[in-house]
């Protein structure tokens, strides 16, 4: 994810939320979507050379990305964080709303996934990467 906005992190994350069981993301466009269901989605996903390597990848690095940005923003402290949108407080709680939204939406891909138990490993981890985040960044840290 090039050009990390708190906007940009946010709406991310509330796209991935929204994934169902049995549903795949798409990232060709180097921003995160829901795929439609179509018969041609195969060949569109080889089109367009997105793999579920590719994918995983994406979600890996959006995730770096996000838990990067926040941190930064809620060690800032009293200092302005360039958005009114977000105080601390406010900053503090969407954070936690969307990164529990996110996740829900990776176990939704763990069930897209059951029989690819790669996949299935690597996005567990992403799983336990949030729950931390939130736990230890969200929850336990101050203000």
């Amino acid at each position: 994810m090039s050009d990390v906005t708190l906007d940009r992190v946010f709406v991310s994350l509330r796209i991935l939320g929204g994934v169902q069981p049995n549903k795949r993301v798409a990232t060709q466009t180097g921003a995160l979507r829901i795929e439609d269901d179509s018969y041609l989605l195969g060949l569109r996903r080889a089109w367009f050379g997105e793999s579920r390597e590719s994918n995983i990848k994406f979600l890996e690095a959006m995730f770096q990305d996000v838990f990067s940005l926040i941190a930064s923003k809620l060690d800032q402290k009293g200092e302005e964080i360039g958005q009114p949108f977000y105080s601390l407080d406010n900053l503090r709680q969407q954070s936690k709303d969307a990164l529990e939204r996110s996740r829900t939406g990776l176990l939704n891909l763990c069930e897209t996934y059951a029989h690819d138990i790669n996949m299935v490993k690597r996005l567990e981890w992403l799983v336990s990467k949030v729950n931390s985040f939130v736990v230890e960044i969200l929850e336990l840290t101050p203000l």
